[in-house]
């Protein structure tokens, strides 16, 4: 199929610059048209051969009353493809500037919810599925504006962390891979007050013009670019700056007026800006320049980057708000434990814990280490420092920490927010990018849990003086819905979900709603014994309701808010053996190991954590109070 054996070769071609190995996460850009129907079903094959984490990302713009149904249209499809689903809606009129068009607005918010996406699952690129007839779209729409070298140009395959696979094959290929698939249309891509529908619907049909033709155009002009980028390079000194570049001015007015423009945005490209400054801006900084002297030029040139002279330096930053500056810290976290870092607003764990399958490939927040430690050790949690460096899981060697953030995309305002563990000096964990290679699980029956839990929502909340909070609404919310997506990727075609009526209904609620394939679920109440009598030894529980209760060849996954000492759990699943169950698994909100009395193990959980105490919040109550707070507290003085 030229659909897979195109995308096998993007990612063949470009291993160097677009790595891309088992276990990492990709986002597919997926609006449910023809195109990234394509795209979506061509990754599906290969993430499952390759052992990629796929997402499809859909955002709903509200452009027009057909949209969200769109949205849900392009849920079916994903569900249909067996590729997780995120959605979210945005009103474009609502967050247009200045000078803004409606697709121009829509673009804009389409990358950054994108980006917030692939942050928000590790992943380590954007995918999408632009084609041969965009890029010749393109190259038109740039001629007709007059764009220069960098313009013409067009589509680039790789762009930050966004990649476009599909720019080698034409539109009619991608259409001949849908078969029994239903794409959904969209009404807007036949507006011709688009620039780009009228090049698409009138322009191109009326020139005969060759879509491979101008695709080669693009392909020269990048060329081009490339060289004259390798020549200003060698006439530019840039120095890397706190949240930019910088450069000598006296190296920047010696360039050739032909192609400062050009230089000028080279220099934005590498400093991280989205795009270069406009004719305007450009014109306005080489007027300031001119006249300098001993003054000082400083000019902004859109998106929240500016230039500005320091000394002889001309710089170009962009200057996050004050309140996302991060100061240096360092904690000394003594294990098994936790501590909290209120820099960040985070509270970060190490506990030992039996290995399970899904820590092998880990996820943003958690990650299973086979560190050469005891309980009493210390290890230290802090942000990065000058000099530091990893030997990244699978690399051939060490690597600076700065590049190897630079390389996984990871945004320059959130790397000083990454609270980095270390054994001594040396870094073990980069939480959402890669674990030491030394400190790998190779074997190992136990290894130590790191988990980091924002506690930013809760620190802002009003709660009674004796609750502690312990897992925030957002860490309760990310957690079940991960867990959720994971057991629906898992679990057989017919397994019932049983809640137990008390606790675990708001789990129940939130975590069927994460798992993206039809479930059928019931709940069951269970007592101390046959009612009005007492159980004969502790932990013995029979099934009061529903009765009967047929559960024959039944695969069952029983769904506890808390699993404690694990004596109880045994008895339950023996009870549903004895309606007909055929096999019994065990999923909790809070699995709590360190409270064990039996061998009894949680096949999946949403938290686990040490002793606690007393646990409220999220369905949990106590004295039948608390049970509504969105997030997990404890309650001081109450065992």
């Amino acid at each position: 199929m030229e659909l897979l054996c195109a995308l096998e070769t993007f990612f063949r071609d470009l291993r160097d610059e677009v790595p891309l190995d088992p276990g990492d996460g990709l986002i597919a850009a997926f609006s449910g048209g023809p195109d990234s129907t394509a795209l979506l079903r061509g990754l599906a094959r290969l993430a499952g051969t390759h052992g990629w984490r796929l997402t499809a990302a859909h955002l709903d713009h509200a452009m027009d009353p057909g949209s969200a149904e769109r949205a849900r249209a392009a849920a079916r499809l994903a569900e249909r493809l067996g590729v997780p689903f995120v959605t979210e809606r945005r009103e474009v009129s609502r967050y247009r500037q200045a000078g803004d068009s409606p697709e121009a607005a829509g673009r804009r918010m389409r990358y950054e919810f994108l980006e917030e996406v692939r942050i928000r699952t590790g992943a380590r690129w954007i995918a999408t599925a632009h084609h041969r007839d965009d890029q010749a779209e393109t190259v038109l729409l740039r001629l007709m504006f007059g764009s220069g070298l960098e313009g013409l140009g067009g589509i680039r395959p790789v762009h930050g962390a966004v990649v476009r696979p599909l720019l080698a094959l034409p539109r009619r290929d991608l259409l001949a891979t849908l078969g029994d698939l239903e794409p959904v249309q969209d009404p807007t891509n036949q507006d011709l007050r688009v620039p780009r529908n009228r090049v698409r619907h009138l322009l191109l049909p009326r020139l005969g013009a060759d879509d491979d033709l101008l695709a080669r155009v693009a392909a020269k002009a990048r060329a081009a670019s490339s060289q004259l980028e390798r020549k200003v390079s060698g006439l530019l000194d840039v120095q890397e700056r706190e949240g930019g570049i910088a450069v000598e001015c006296a190296a920047l007015e010696r360039l050739p007026a032909e192609i400062l423009p050009f230089a000028m945005a080279w220099l934005h490209r590498r400093a991280g800006a989205p795009w270069p400054a406009g004719s305007p801006a450009r014109t306005e900084l080489l007027r300031q320049l001119a006249h300098l002297g001993e003054g000082r030029a400083a000019c902004d040139c859109g998106g929240g980057w500016r230039w500005e002279t320091s000394g002889k330096l001309l710089v170009l930053r962009l200057k996050p708000p004050e309140e996302e500056r991060v100061a240096d810290f360092s904690y000394t976290l003594e294990i098994p434990g936790e501590v909290e870092i209120p820099e960040i607003a985070v509270r970060v764990g190490l506990f030992r814990r039996p290995v399970e399958p899904w820590m092998l490939s880990g996820s943003p927040r958690c990650a299973a280490l086979a560190l050469p430690l005891a309980e009493g050790d210390r290890v230290t949690v802090r942000n990065r420092r000058p000099g530091d460096r990893i030997h990244p899981l699978g690399a051939a060697g060490s690597r600076k920490l700065k590049e190897l953030l630079i390389d996984r995309r990871v945004p320059r305002r959130e790397r000083d927010r990454l609270p980095l563990i270390c054994v001594g000096e040396r870094i073990a964990w980069v939480p959402g990018v890669t674990i030491d290679q030394r400190y790998r699980i190779t074997g190992e029956k136990t290894a130590w849990l790191a988990q980091i839990e924002k506690i930013a929502e809760v620190m802002n909340m009003s709660y009674p003086d004796n609750v502690e909070p312990l897992f925030d609404a957002d860490s309760v919310r990310t957690h079940v819905q991960e867990l959720g997506r994971r057991i629906g990727e898992e679990m057989d075609g017919d397994t019932l979900l049983i809640a137990l009526l008390g606790g675990s209904v708001i789990f129940l609620a939130d975590l069927v709603r994460a798992i993206e394939r039809p479930v059928r679920f019931e709940f069951i109440q269970v007592g101390s014994g046959p009612s009005g009598e007492s159980a004969a030894e502790p932990g013995v529980v029979e099934i009061r309701y529903p009765l009967p209760l047929d559960l024959a060849g039944q695969s069952v996954l029983v769904l506890k808010d808390v699993v404690t000492s694990g004596i109880t759990e045994p008895y339950l699943e023996q009870q549903l053996r004895d309606h007909g169950a055929r096999d019994v698994r065990f999923a909790a909100l809070i699995d709590i190991p360190d409270e064990r009395k039996t061998d009894f193990q949680v096949g999946y959980a949403a938290f686990r954590t040490g002793r606690q105490g007393l646990l409220v919040g999220y369905g949990l109550k106590h004295d039948g109070l608390y049970g509504n707070l969105p997030y997990v507290a404890r309650i001081r003085g109450v065992s």
